[in-house]
């Protein structure tokens, strides 16, 4: 309830079917990064912090969390993250007896940490070794991390790549052609979502531009 007034409870996937593809690619052996063009409030986060549980119930490794702001990760951490550690009681044998540990921008779990880091402090993400990280936002991260020779997406790579089978998670709103998430989303595989038509049912992309707006009956 304190994620969502409106569908309080478990998890439901179907509110949101990208994020099923999130969920898929944290369980899967075979694929190295997730990079995810997306639309605002889909629930992205929401579907992170829950597979984040799963990962540290079933493969517990040191994981690194960057959102385009320090006050905004700090928020999540503080309102979000924490309090979903607390109440998973899958996880509970993770938490430590020093609640000191749980601080607010490095979490000290048991057989794991949680570093929460705001892009614009791209040290702070450049000496993290981690087995999973997650970049929110890409595309709105300070000026200098969008170009030159390393952005923040390059940074977390190096960290990973050290570490074997360890995952990278990058979504975004595109801002622009030229920013961060849409040159990385071109070098993979380019898939995307297809929903069915309401009238037909025939399967295509969901395009702002197919979208129409009649009056409400």
């Amino acid at each position: 309830a304190s994620e969502s007034n409106q569908f309080p409870g478990y998890y439901d996937p179907n509110l949101s079917p990208i994020c099923t593809i999130l969920f898929d690619f944290i369980q899967s052996e075979h694929w190295r990064e997730f990079i995810c063009v997306k639309p605002s409030q889909i629930g992205m986060t929401l579907a992170f912090l829950g597979a984040l549980m799963h990962k540290i119930k079933f493969a517990p490794r040191d994981v690194a969390m960057v959102i385009n702001n320090r006050e905004e990760i700090q928020r999540i951490g503080i309102n979000r993250l924490k309090p979903m550690i607390h109440a998973c009681q899958a996880i509970r044998q993770r938490i430590p007896a020093d609640k000191d540990k749980l601080q607010n921008m490095t979490l000290y779990l048991i057989g794991l940490t949680i570093y929460l880091i705001g892009s614009q402090s791209p040290g702070a993400a450049a000496n993290k070794s981690a087995g999973m990280a997650v970049i929110d936002e890409t595309d709105e991260t300070p000026e200098e991390m969008k170009g030159g020779e390393s952005t923040i997406v390059d940074l977390l790579r190096e960290r990973l790549k050290r570490q074997e089978g360890s995952k990278l998670i990058v979504f975004s709103k595109p801002r622009n052609e030229e920013d961060v998430i849409w040159p990385e989303y071109l070098t993979g595989t380019r898939h995307r979502m297809f929903v069915p038509c309401p009238h037909c049912g025939q399967n295509q992309t969901l395009d702002f531009k197919q979208l129409k707006f009649d009056h409400c009956l």
